[in-house]
């Protein structure tokens, strides 16, 4: 998937940026990125492709850690 190498090049970039508007367009980009690893991950598992449910939890909950995470990192580059 590209979604997800893209998703750790853009925290590579966030990190080595100095400018906060292009740190919050990558955050942008990183939120678009999960949203559609978990649309992905949710096609998987209705086509039973993870095998087990526990798998399926795993891979949702690390997702929605990421995009909390932007999320927070986006917030905190608005107010600063």
């Amino acid at each position: 998937m590209e979604c997800n190498t893209k998703i750790i090049s853009l925290i590579f970039e966030i990190s080595n940026s100095k400018d906060s508007s292009e740190r919050q367009a990558l955050c942008e980009e990183i939120l678009k990125n999960v949203d559609l690893m978990i649309i992905h991950a949710r096609i998987c598992n209705d086509l039973k492709q993870f095998g087990k449910d526990e798998v399926y939890i795993y891979v949702s909950e690390n997702l929605v850690n990421i995009s909390n995470q932007a999320e927070k990192w986006k917030k905190y580059l608005e107010n600063n």
